[in-house]
């Protein structure tokens, strides 16, 4: 079961508690526990959830060290028809070429072989078969009966799941997005922070920088109305909560008409946006 919790709307979501004990739960068990428990939000629309420690320790560290370079990933091409209802892009291809990813499928697929030449300066086939593992552990878990049955409750989703992706993504400074609700196929989106450790200025500086700027905005129906349509503003909006980007958290909410979201805060720390996205899909 979960529980359900209003917004009042202004700052972020709830910072993390400290990692709970794996005991001897499996990969699944552990990220159940954790999205079961999550609170569900109504505000500034229905329905949202954050969570954090969502992955066992060892798992998550193990995403951090096998997480592909951008090197080894393509650029997003974003729709360009940001105006145009029905569509999920909000802003235009400006930033394209910021934001690099790569199909999870796609990197499950190749061999040893491919994936060392893939992943670039350093790695070699050994490295690219923990890798695969790796990932192929996290796919497991998110399209597993259990867990796709458990967001639906958590959600009331009564639509028909007949499609998916999953992809690792990689925002570089600048990369931005304006609000918008996502296309009408989407029936829920689901996206997992994996900030960069340490960096330039002491322990943990890009990730405590991160947390606080790197996070996906949530937004009211009259601050997406009043959003900015320049080609300069790119559909930036008032932000009403966002979700703090920390370390093995996670967001999702169902789409809908009125769900408004937006990403705008990528180079005001230093570093990389690193995240796992995941759609499901009606059609």
């Amino acid at each position: 079961s979960s529980s359900s919790s209003s917004s009042s709307g202004g700052g972020m979501f709830p910072p993390c508690p400290p990692s709970p004990a794996r005991g001897n739960l499996t990969d699944l068990q552990y990220v159940l526990r954790g999205f079961e428990a999550a609170p569900v939000f109504d505000g500034p629309f229905k329905y949202i959830t954050y969570w954090c420690n969502v992955w066992p320790p060892e798992l998550y560290a193990a995403m951090e060290r096998y997480f592909p370079p951008a090197a080894a990933m393509e650029a997003a091409k974003l729709s360009p028809n940001r105006n145009k209802p029905g569509f999920s892009a909000a802003g235009s291809n400006n930033y394209a070429n910021l934001r690099y990813k790569i199909s999870g499928y796609d990197l499950l697929k190749m061999s040893p072989k491919q994936g060392a030449a893939k992943y670039g300066a350093g790695a070699d086939e050994r490295t690219f078969a923990a890798a695969r593992d790796v990932w192929a552990r996290v796919e497991k878990v998110l399209f597993s009966k259990a867990f796709t049955d458990a967001i639906w409750s958590k959600f009331h989703v009564r639509r028909a799941n007949n499609k998916h992706d999953f992809r690792l993504q990689i925002d570089h400074a600048g990369y931005a997005i304006g609000a918008h609700p996502d296309t009408p196929k989407k029936i829920l989106t689901m996206q997992f922070y994996l900030p960069e450790r340490g960096g330039a200025g002491g322990a943990n500086s890009n990730e405590a920088a991160q947390a606080n700027t790197f996070g996906t905005c949530v937004h009211t129906a009259a601050q997406y109305r009043a959003r900015d349509l320049s080609k300069s503003g790119n559909g930036k909006a008032a932000c009403e909560r966002k979700f703090l980007f920390a370390p093995n958290s996670a967001y999702s909410f169902t789409v809908h008409g009125a769900s408004y979201h937006s990403v705008d805060g990528v180079g005001k720390a230093q570093g990389l946006r690193k995240t796992v996205l995941v759609n499901w899909y009606d059609r």
